[in-house]
């Protein structure tokens, strides 16, 4: 009876969730989308100046091959009247960082983009002196044939941040039933990549490269009326 009750039970509830049943979707941060600095990932030959399209990121999406859904932590403190301590709930604890993976492209266009956000929210090396602010001279891409960029001048000093509206962005992590309706949206709020991961080079190994991406986020919330 045991067996027949517990696949009753889950006809109930859509049979199971699978983890391979899922979708990425990363949308532009705002100071990419009004003018396109990384638009040389998608074919131009030069952008500067906040010109250009915008950046294509669907290919993220079919990319993504590992992601997570979020986890929640309560932080508590311990109180004592009388008998032994009790705990109460105190404050929300921090949210673990949003890790995804990628598989490589032979272009590594994924990778370049993720390091070239990076870049964008704050330039990495020596010190530049008389750097131009970012509204003059912008930051330029000069891209090769594959129209992929294939070189960064920063105008900014390095270690200098822009406004954080800038470079923040919307991920969404989508779970699937297997007819391909969604069963979960969880929406990741204000995100943006703080570490992209080494890549592991062997000649021994002759399968496909992979990159992981660590986002930072300050909230994130469930869609209502999917299951």
């Amino acid at each position: 009876m045991f067996p027949d009750a517990f696949l009753a039970h889950a006809a109930i509830h859509a049979d199971f969730a699978k983890p391979s049943k899922f979708a990425v979707m990363i949308f532009q941060p705002a100071g990419l989308i009004s003018g396109g600095i990384l638009g040389g990932l998608i074919g131009q030959t030069k952008v500067t100046q906040f010109l250009g399209p915008l950046i294509n990121t669907t290919g993220l999406t079919l990319q993504c091959d590992q992601a997570v859904l979020p986890g929640y932590t309560i932080n508590t403190v311990e109180q004592k009247v009388f008998g032994a301590p009790f705990s109460i709930a105190a404050n929300p604890g921090d949210y673990q960082p949003l890790e995804l993976q990628f598989v490589s492209m032979g272009d590594m266009w994924e990778r370049k983009f993720f390091e070239d956000w990076m870049e964008f929210i704050m330039p990495k090396g020596t010190k530049r002196s008389g750097a131009r602010s970012l509204t003059d001279i912008g930051v330029e891409y000069i891209s090769d044939i594959t129209g992929l960029s294939s070189g960064l001048k920063n105008a900014r000093a390095a270690g200098s941040t822009l406004y954080r509206d800038e470079y923040i962005s919307t991920i969404q992590v989508i779970s699937f039933h297997d007819t391909g309706i969604p069963n979960a949206r969880y929406t990741f709020e204000e995100c943006f990549p703080v570490a992209v991961a080494p890549s592991q080079l062997n000649w021994g190994d002759d399968g496909i490269t992979r990159v992981s991406v660590t986002f930072k986020y300050t909230n994130w919330s469930r869609e209502a009326g999917l299951g």
